[in-house]
């Protein structure tokens, strides 16, 4: 009987050339493919099935945690339907949702904007977009007292009413995702509401990508056990890059 095992590793160079291959990852990524670690691990779908081929890709200083997360979905028996690396989608996110797929990076901006998205640093993962769409892009229906939305994947209208709970919806699995350090859900949102998303916070994620390894994983190991031990605020790399040393004797560090 195969035993599910969870781990995490550099991005292999078969990894990385795929990645490549398919625009997942270009020169112009905000992090590097050597700051990049793969995260395997098994999980429960929603027939109950247990699948050993689950992978995400990640920022290094997060694969620790990132792993702990797919280990408590497996032990809670929380189902995921698909858990592929971008890259067997083209890169492309649309393609992704509709197959229902949970994933982590890809080098790509937010929705409708020209900001690149945390994903595109490997500091965001997706859950069961059909389970938990995407609600976006309103539009005020000139003489109407109503607005629209448009529901990513579409097939995510069946979920809307998220006091009705059912298997694969994210709410149970909030204070886990943020007890290792996605404090940010998308579920929380105004402007657009994502209820498949979670997140590290921008600042931080922006200082740990300027640090070198050891430093982000003392720094980020900080911020998963005691959030006021890290005090985040926009122009923390820029503050980083001028004294590092300064800096984290400021943080504790």
């Amino acid at each position: 009987m195969t035993h599910p095992t969870f781990s995490h590793i550099p991005l292999p160079h078969s990894v990385q050339d795929a990645m490549i291959d398919k625009g997942v990852w270009t020169v112009k990524c905000p992090v590097s493919l050597n700051r990049l670690s793969l995260v395997q691990f098994a999980y429960h779908d929603f027939d109950h099935v247990i699948h050993y081929d689950g992978s995400v890709v990640v920022l290094d200083v997060l694969a620790h945690h990132v792993e702990n997360i797919f280990r408590h979905l497996f032990l809670q028996q929380f189902p995921i339907h698909s858990a592929k690396r971008i890259e067997d989608f083209d890169g492309s996110d649309d393609a992704s949702m509709d197959a229902n797929n949970s994933s982590a990076f890809n080098d790509r901006t937010i929705a409708g904007k020209k900001t690149i998205s945390l994903h595109g640093y490997g500091a965001a993962i997706d859950i069961n977009p059909m389970q938990n769409p995407c609600l976006c892009n309103p539009k005020v229906i000139t003489g109407e007292y109503h607005s629209v939305v448009d529901v990513w994947p579409t097939g995510g209208t069946d979920y809307l009413n998220r006091f009705n709970q059912r298997f694969g919806m994210v709410e149970p699995i909030v204070d886990l995702l943020a007890d290792n350090g996605f404090r940010e859900w998308g579920g929380t949102w105004n402007d657009m509401v994502d209820y498949h998303h979670f997140q590290v916070p921008r600042p931080l994620v922006e200082l740990l990508v300027v640090m070198p390894k050891h430093d982000g994983d003392r720094l980020f190991n900080g911020y998963v056990t005691d959030i006021h031990q890290v005090p985040l605020a926009d122009g923390m790399a820029e503050d980083y890059q001028q004294d590092p040393e300064r800096f984290l004797k400021r943080m504790g560090l």
